[in-house]
């Protein structure tokens, strides 16, 4: 597991046409390989983290439940709604220039 394969996940939302069904599978699939990493090499992870730019305190909240499979779940959602909020705000703010 490496932090490409994180990256690759992420990038992946922009292409959904909102199918509800492909991002709880991203999703999950996103919380297993985040508890994989957190697991594995903890720097990587939160550097992860940083380059996908989480908020630290909902992060952090996150990581502070018990349940280990909630934790990572909660983490991916995160992290699913912060790429969608850089993907509007982006989308958003595209202008287009007539020359």
């Amino acid at each position: 597991m490496n932090s490409k394969e994180i990256f690759d996940l992420v990038d992946n939302f922009s292409k959904l046409e909102n199918k509800e069904a492909d991002f709880l599978d991203i999703e999950l699939i996103l919380a297993e390989k985040l508890k994989e990493i957190y697991f594995k090499d903890r720097n990587t992870f939160f550097n992860i983290l940083y380059r996908i730019d989480v908020d630290e305190s909902k992060s952090m909240e996150a990581l502070q439940n018990i349940d280990e499979k909630k934790a990572f779940g909660t983490l991916a959602r995160i992290i699913i709604e912060r790429q969608i909020q850089k993907n509007n705000s982006k989308r958003n703010n595209d202008w287009e220039f007539d020359i």
